[in-house]
């Protein structure tokens, strides 16, 4: 990662937003990532924008490119955005989005008019995103920035000093984290997360399982890839072990899916790609 600006995957995965980003109908709907990117991501999508009736065989280009990570990405964002929606709507007034990269909630989303968001990250990723969204009013009640380097500060004090209730309940999104980490740090954090819920507090994470990628020799090149962007793979778990895990800090899964298999809810296609992650959404409650 450079001082200068967010994470590559960071910017990825809010590149992959602003792409299917086609109005307030689709499944993942981000006006506000176009403003949040580095270049030239920046520059990709401004001429998506304006493609117009070229934009008809640019899109499937640009997915093809990626091989099947927009649309993972967009189904992926659906389904949290979904879970999210729930909690809000059964009460819950605080959110707090962990490893928030460019996450644009807190600037997208009228249903957190009555929500104070924390946005947890690495301080460079924070600094970039906060010269970013200077002058632009969050349709979140608050935001507050949390920056925490996880060598150096501790995810508990840095919440407790940004005003964070722990007596109150809180829905907490974990997106595209977990496989980055190793077993310790996941459960390191998680314990945080348990420490820190209320009765009926919300979570959602993502997470991939030993499968990752169907092929062994795509699986080997991935590993490579993330190595050479110092950004990793550690973290795989399966399903079995993921329950076992969440039920030992007190969470009861309430759903755990591919967003693959959302695809016919959201009027996507059924079929899976080569490169689509094997990374599953899991929703639980405190």
């Amino acid at each position: 990662m450079r001082a200068d600006r967010p994470s590559l995957t960071a910017a990825v995965v809010s590149f992959a937003r602003g792409v299917v980003s086609t109005g307030p109908g689709a499944p993942c709907f981000d006006p506000v990532a176009i403003e949040l990117l580095p270049p030239p991501f920046t520059q990709l999508l401004w001429l998506l924008d304006r493609a117009g009736e070229r934009r008809r065989w640019l899109e499937p280009v640009v997915k093809g490119v990626m091989g099947g990570l927009v649309e993972h990405i967009e189904l992926r964002t659906a389904l949290i955005d979904a879970a999210l929606r729930a909690a809000v709507g059964s009460g819950v007034r605080q959110l707090v989005i962990l490893g928030a990269g460019l996450d644009g909630r807190a600037w997208r989303m009228a249903e957190l008019a009555d929500v104070t968001v924390y946005e947890v990250d690495h301080p460079a990723t924070q600094a970039w995103k906060m010269n970013r969204v200077r002058g632009r009013t969050p349709m979140a009640k608050e935001v507050h920035f949390v920056p925490v380097d996880f060598e150096q500060t501790s995810l508990d004090d840095a919440l407790a000093r940004t005003g964070h209730d722990p007596n109150a309940p809180t829905f907490w999104i974990w997106e595209g984290v977990t496989p980055y980490l190793n077993e310790a740090a996941i459960d390191g954090t998680l314990r945080i997360v348990a420490d820190r819920s209320a009765k009926k507090s919300g979570l959602v994470l993502t997470y991939v399982t030993p499968d990752m990628l169907d092929a062994h020799r795509l699986r080997r090149l991935a590993g490579v890839v993330f190595h050479a962007i110092r950004e990793p793979l550690r973290g795989a778990l399966s399903r079995e072990a993921m329950t076992r895990k969440l039920s030992s800090f007190g969470f009861h899964v309430m759903s755990d899916e591919l967003p693959a298999e959302a695809a016919r809810r959201y009027g996507r296609s059924t079929r899976r790609r080569w490169a689509s992650p094997s990374e599953r959404v899991i929703v639980a409650e405190k």
